[in-house]
């Protein structure tokens, strides 16, 4: 079974890749409002429609990535 890990620490663990997901972990380990604690989908979306980055196409990252944080965490099937 997977440890239980924040989305951003999951997040800042995607940080070199090259990737729109990459992009997005490097913005977000630079942001210092960047809510570390948020702990559903629609608190990080509420966050970054507030930011100059919340474009449409950073949202739909955000959305995917966020998608895969939570697959992480289901326990690996048997």
């Amino acid at each position: 079974m997977s440890a239980m890990i924040s989305f951003y620490d999951w997040l800042a663990k995607q940080k070199l890749l090259r990737t729109p997901l990459g992009d997005l972990a490097r913005e977000a380990t630079r942001d210092k409002n960047f809510p570390r604690e948020a702990v559903t989908f629609d608190a990080l979306i509420d966050y970054l429609r507030s930011t100059p980055m919340g474009s449409a196409q950073v949202i739909a990252v955000a959305r995917a990535a966020y998608r895969s944080y939570e697959r992480s965490l289901r326990p690996a099937p048997m």
